[in-house]
């Protein structure tokens, strides 16, 4: 930024808006290349040593060092979405209920000790062409399929007050306010 500056001076050092009639400038020949923003942080002393002579206190993420936070998260959702697409994209269903069947048919799959056992001492290649893998996890999708039914067919059969009791103790009144679940 400080060479683009630079030339830029170069070229506006003739130039004077009090000119009767001012001639135009020429930047044609100035090109920004690059464009690097820093903030210089001094004193960022958080104030956590209680006497004089303590090492000083811890000091607060950058923002470079939040920022890679928030596009690893990012990426790692997008990456994610990319995944549930690829098998259940063209279904009307909410993305969050297509993440939590994944996620319930890889938790009734892991369940059992001997596909841990394959996964450990074969390659995944090798993994993946495992029969038993394949029987597991058919029973897995016909467990979950009994499970999820008997969850929403107990909700139902509950009462308005404890319907309501149990999604106020889930924390929908945080979530509804942004304040985030505490459940």
């Amino acid at each position: 930024m400080s060479v683009f500056a630079d030339l830029l001076a170069k070229q506006l050092r003739e130039f004077t808006a009090d000119a009767e009639k001012p001639e135009a400038v020429d930047v044609s020949d100035v090109v920004l290349t690059h464009f690097r923003l820093e903030k210089i942080r001094q004193d960022d002393d958080l104030g956590l040593n209680t006497t004089e002579g303590d090492a000083p206190g811890l000091t607060g993420m950058t923002e470079a060092g939040l920022a890679k936070a928030r596009e690893s998260e990012h990426a790692g959702k997008a990456e994610l979405i990319e995944k549930v697409n690829k098998y259940f994209g063209d279904l009307e269903a909410k993305e969050e209920y297509k993440v939590s069947f994944i996620q319930a048919l890889l938790a009734e799959a892991a369940d059992h000790p001997e596909l841990e056992v394959q996964a450990k001492n074969n390659s995944k290649i090798d993994f993946a062409s495992s029969p038993q893998l394949q029987v597991i996890l058919e029973d897995a999708l016909w467990q979950h399929e009994e499970s999820s039914n008997e969850v929403p067919k107990a909700a139902r059969e509950m009462t308005t007050r404890r319907l309501v009791e149990m999604a106020m103790e889930f924390g929908l009144f945080e979530r509804l306010r942004g304040e985030g679940a505490t459940g």
